[in-house]
């Protein structure tokens, strides 16, 4: 981990400024026609921000490892943690044409938890939905006396059953893992819900997957 932590925090100086370069650079290219010119920053602005979400995710992995994870809870409306994450992961969910919909039937629905830690296992969640669907993502609420529970489904290839067991571990990359993907975001996002007596579930069959974050009451 700190070799990757070293190494991912080395590029961060230079991820944007060479992401504008290049931008620079296509844009003023006059052999380009308009659909290939979209097409390339399209993609500069996809890896850049795979290498945020990298740097991000290692470094807070890191606060786990070493036990320096200050939680601050409260108690805080779910809709409000839905629509942190939500904002977190339109870019992304542009850039691959995703269509993302929340269904909040319970927009009072509240949690005592950590508000800014509980946003970022749902936005590893979310992130990782939209690197595996085909078309749409989205989100459900349910609220019972038992636990209030947040579900992400994506449609797409289901998930292959010898990945499921391992999917948790962090830099495990399953069989049908995207590109973008580099195994963190799903580690960070179980380690963050059980720090709030949660747990996350895992379902995925007849081309469709649905994680859900469960918080016991």
């Amino acid at each position: 981990v700190f070799y990757n932590l070293v190494r991912c925090v080395a590029m961060v100086p230079f991820a944007e400024p060479m992401a504008r370069f290049c931008k620079r650079i296509i844009r003023d290219e006059p052999e380009l026609d308009a659909d290939t010119r979209e097409r390339f920053l399209k993609m500069i602005r996809r890896n850049t921000q795979n290498i945020s979400f990298l740097v991000q995710s290692i470094l807070k992995l890191s606060k786990f490892d070493t036990n320096t994870v200050e939680y601050i809870k409260d108690r805080f409306k779910v809709s409000d943690i839905i629509h942190e994450a939500v904002s977190n992961t339109e870019t992304l969910c542009d850039l691959k044409n995703i269509e993302l919909t929340v269904n909040d039937r319970f927009p009072d629905s509240s949690l005592l938890c950590d508000r800014h830690w509980q946003s970022e296992a749902l936005t590893n969640i979310l992130k990782n939905a939209a690197e595996h669907a085909e078309k749409t993502v989205s989100i459900d609420v349910d609220d019972n006396n038992a636990y209030l529970m947040i579900s992400v489904t994506n449609d797409g290839s289901e998930i292959d059953p010898k990945d499921i067991p391992h999917l948790f571990e962090r830099f495990y990359k399953g069989r049908n893992s995207s590109s973008d993907s580099v195994g963190i975001g799903l580690s960070l996002a179980l380690a963050i819900v059980k720090n709030d007596n949660g747990n996350i579930e895992l379902d995925s069959i007849e081309n469709k997957t649905t994680f859900s974050l469960k918080y016991y009451k």
